[in-house]
């Protein structure tokens, strides 16, 4: 802010006198018309250093954001800030794994009733057959997505929300797969899984977090390359990610609406 100014100089005779008076003590040189409003003076400064007090502390603000390595949107929530480890997840993950090793062992009873695409016959396979992967890229991209949203939103809501939305998005790719594409041998819906669990992240940040929280670049990143699986690998296929998708929307809104009414 700048300081008043602590004298003027006399257009007339050069000398420096107080910025308060009408006409120069040593020559009579008319100053100014009137003296000057002190009231009016006083509030304009304060009204100056509020403004520059304001400017300061969104400053700081900037620079806190910047050294915390965050894009300057609204504070996490408090239990973000926690470290408790997502259980619930990790059990998911590995359940996915033991299986998928089975069932290279054709032979294994377990793994033939609970893998396959006869919905017709068998039902429960919506719910199984997610759990299965049969090459190690397919597997590592959909359970490292996963891993990824799926702590984050077990964080948020708990480990009961996750094996929900697990269930869900699993049960919707392998809908979509067999309605859509009716002569798959196979359907495997991990990918449908790490898409949909991105699908519900997504919805409950943009509503009611920020976005600029976290880094775009790599959440573009992640969201390229799920989509990029039907290309690389027929485990994966357009449909499953469809499913899982619509399924992960609407768990995102369904976890939205518990949160508003809790």
């Amino acid at each position: 802010m700048a300081e008043p100014e602590l004298f003027v100089i006399c257009p007339n005779c050069g000398s420096e006198v107080s910025p308060y008076v009408t006409e120069c003590p040593y020559c009579g040189n008319r100053l100014r018309k009137r003296a000057p409003d002190l009231k009016k003076d006083r509030k304009q400064r304060e009204k100056a250093a509020k403004k520059a007090e304001k400017d300061a502390e969104k400053q700081r603000k900037r620079t806190k954001s910047l050294l915390t390595g965050r894009g300057g949107g609204a504070e996490l929530p408090e239990y973000l800030s926690g470290s408790r480890p997502p259980i619930a997840v990790s059990l998911l993950i590995l359940a996915s794994i033991a299986i998928s090793v089975a069932s290279r062992a054709r032979g294994f009873p377990p793994v033939d009733w609970v893998f396959g695409s006869d919905l017709s016959n068998r039902p429960w396979l919506l719910f199984t057959s997610p759990f299965i992967f049969e090459s190690f890229g397919y597997g590592f991209v959909s359970l490292l997505a996963i891993a990824m949203f799926g702590s984050g939103l077990e964080r948020r809501f708990g480990a009961a929300a996750v094996i929900a939305i697990w269930l869900v998005c699993g049960a919707a790719g392998v809908v979509a797969e067999h309605l859509m594409a009716p002569d798959t041998l196979i359907a495997n819906g991990s990918i449908a899984i790490s898409v949909g669990m991105m699908a519900a992240w997504l919805v409950h940040v943009l509503q009611r977090e920020d976005l600029r929280d976290y880094d775009p670049y790599g959440l573009i990143a992640v969201s390229a390359v799920l989509f990029a699986m039907p290309l690389v690998t027929d485990e994966a296929s357009v449909w499953m990610i469809v499913g899982g998708l619509i399924g992960g929307t609407f768990c995102g809104f369904v976890l939205l609406l518990r949160t508003a009414s809790g």
